[in-house]
């Protein structure tokens, strides 16, 4: 089977972490927001090469701020 394809057996954040973000606790969405964190720097990572040809990988700090404040948009937006 392929290893893609299999399911990641991760822990989602609790309904009543969720609820309580919702409703603007700002502990509860560090909570998600730490949740997501990885998942977050991973699609940040940006390669440059430079005038050598060698490859090197970054995190583009702007982008990372970007997709935490539109998840934190997203959380306050929640409706439950």
């Amino acid at each position: 089977m392929d290893k893609r394809k299999e399911p990641l057996n991760r822990k989602l954040p609790e309904y009543e972490v969720i609820q309580k973000a919702a409703s603007g606790n700002i502990l509860a969405v560090n909570q998600i927001l730490d949740h997501y964190r990885g998942y977050i720097i991973k699609k940040s990572i940006r390669r440059l090469k430079d005038e050598y040809g060698n490859t090197y990988c970054y995190v583009d700090e702007t982008l990372r701020q970007c997709l935490e404040n539109q998840l934190v948009k997203k959380i306050i937006n929640f409706k439950l």
